[in-house]
């Protein structure tokens, strides 16, 4: 790459994050598939005050698809949403890795780490006598019980010490944290057009 497409690509990068910031929604509108199936034209778009901003110049400028014969984004591959394919990679590309973006706070945040945090975890067992890893199960009474034996020797043994018996347990990476920089590169939403 020479010195003048390193700094085309730069400036397109400083553009986009100027235009899209963590939180935003980047429409997509599929515009052609090839015959094979396996490459797709796609437009990428941002609506301010309901006007469409055309984005897939500075995508393709920025290294990370080129534009097809119709201005559009040429994005190879199949068997998935391609659209989110390309809004991925352009919020990994801006927001992701080293990058990062802070938390837009409860609700607000597109970040997987909110999607995926639970305050409390579902037990899934513990260490017997032996030392050998066995799930727990409900008693009749409701209390979580380690699983002793197997087959048609299955029984319940005593309470499950990883859960004390009440089948979860409180994360141990804590609450829910909005306090955070997120580096998994889900600043942008997608949605088709």
């Amino acid at each position: 790459m020479t010195k003048t497409q390193q700094s085309e690509r730069d400036e397109a990068i400083a553009r986009l994050r100027e235009t899209l910031k963590p939180g935003d929604t980047v429409y997509t509108v599929l515009r052609s598939v090839s015959r094979s199936g396996m490459t797709r034209g796609i437009d990428a778009y941002k609506i301010e005050d309901g006007t469409p901003i055309w984005l897939s110049g500075l995508i393709a400028r920025a290294g990370l698809f080129s534009l097809n014969k119709h201005d559009c984004l040429s994005v190879g591959g199949c068997g998935m949403d391609m659209g989110f394919h390309v809004v991925d990679t352009l919020s990994y590309m801006l927001y992701g890795g080293k990058t990062g973006y802070k938390c837009l706070g409860k609700g607000k945040c597109p970040s997987n780490y909110h999607t995926n945090h639970r305050d409390t975890l579902h037990c899934h067992g513990g260490e017997d006598a032996t030392g050998d890893h066995v799930p727990c199960f409900a008693d009749d009474a409701g209390v979580y019980r380690l699983r002793t034996g197997v087959g048609d020797n299955f029984g319940l043994g005593d309470v499950c010490p990883t859960c004390k018996g009440a089948g979860s347990y409180p994360n141990p990476e804590g609450k829910e944290r909005f306090n955070l920089t997120h580096t998994d590169g889900y600043a942008l939403r997608h949605r088709w057009m």
